[in-house]
């Protein structure tokens, strides 16, 4: 070997160990899996990893919106909707589409290894964002899927485990011990670790600015049907409302009578609207949940139709009283915010989240 390619051989790993390239690559089916990466690329950045951001759709552009500076990198799309109200028939008709997405998904992480050399992935809930030379991790806080009916439960979540174990670990947006933010859907026997609330939001006090901040998202076309039935509501209301449409494009705010609208807000944004707001309106997704443990907003929680996740999560939280639930279709907007009003809702507890800061340590350690 000369004293040339000695040198390079170094200075590579030199330059390995002090900035590791990171993948990371969230799903795009609503943008609560890119919205929970965020505090991930955040610690990644601090801890002096060189971060990659792969997916598709309004989820890349999410996150090319909040880390402009990053290399991103588009991933092929899984396109999932949902047309009506039964989730098997959703999923069943889409699962051909699917397999050959995390196929196809495979097939570009190959080549996009041989570009970059990526030291890690992680990869939220995107199965085929795996490498037999790369550390592997799956980010997902539904180990345990629900469904409907048990035998599709256990149906479902044997190839969900199949899966996941094609990874080095998963890693479980959650905390082992108290009070677990995903119920029952972070139990099952698999390999997992838990790093705690992945919410990109601070909390503190700040002077109310509206009554009721509304978040949409979700996949299409049960996102509009959902803004056109709460804008048909909040209208004879005499309260005031923003409406942040979770379309990731340019606007700026507009005021229709009682309402300010605006299709998009980076998470200093809506860290700010949710504290400036006494209430909040928005899917019963994960990463919703987990932004409202940090903000404590009391909120009315509405599941997309056919999702049995969010049902299931808007069912937990009901049933202890820490929200308020409503189905679309069914809204009675009025009533939910004179019921948040007179009553006590909204998180008590203080999550606290040190772990990721260690877990990234720990990972970089690891690789490097």
């Amino acid at each position: 070997m000369t004293n040339e390619c000695v040198f390079l051989f170094f200075q590579k790993k030199i330059e390995k160990q002090l900035h590791p390239k990171i993948l990371i690559a969230p799903l795009n089916w609503g943008l609560g899996h890119a919205t929970r990466c965020i505090p991930i690329i955040r610690e990644l950045i601090e801890q002096g990893a060189d971060v990659f951001i792969g997916s598709d759709g309004a989820a890349l552009k999410l996150l090319r919106e909040e880390f402009p500076h990053l290399t991103h990198l588009e991933l092929p799309a899984y396109n999932i909707h949902y047309k009506t109200s039964n989730m098997f028939f959703n999923m069943a008709t889409q699962l051909p589409g699917i397999w050959g997405a995390i196929r196809q998904e495979h097939s570009v992480l190959s080549d996009l290894y041989k570009k970059y050399q990526f030291s890690a992935i992680i990869s939220d809930n995107r199965f085929g964002c795996f490498h037999p030379k790369v550390h592997s991790i799956f980010l997902t806080h539904q180990v345990n899927i629900k469904t409907p009916f048990i035998f599709t439960n256990k149906i479902i979540n044997y190839f969900n485990h199949r899966f996941i174990k094609k990874f080095n670990t998963c890693w479980v947006p959650d905390f082992e011990k108290g009070h677990r933010i995903s119920g029952e859907l972070s139990n099952g026997n698999i390999k997992k670790e838990f790093i705690g609330n992945l919410s990109r939001f601070k909390h503190k006090t700040l002077t109310k600015k509206y009554d009721a901040a509304i978040v949409l998202s979700g996949p299409e076309p049960q996102r509009t049907f959902l803004e056109e039935e709460i804008l048909n509501q909040i209208k004879n209301i005499n309260l005031s409302f923003i409406l942040i449409k979770g379309k990731v494009e340019t606007s700026a705010i507009r005021t229709e009578n009682n309402v300010d609208i605006i299709s998009y807000m980076t998470s200093t944004d809506l860290n700010q609207v949710f504290l400036e707001s006494r209430f909040v309106i928005a899917r019963s997704g994960y990463s919703t949940i987990m932004d409202l443990a940090k903000t404590k907003n009391p909120a009315l929680l509405i599941p997309t139709p056919g999702q049995t996740e969010q049902e299931y999560l808007a069912d937990y939280y009901s049933n202890q009283n820490i929200f308020i639930t409503q189905k679309q279709g069914a809204l009675n907007i009025s009533k939910a915010l004179d019921l948040l009003q007179k009553g006590d809702y909204g998180f008590k507890e203080n999550f606290k989240n040190n772990i990721l800061k260690n877990k990234i340590k720990n990972l970089l350690t690891r690789i490097t």
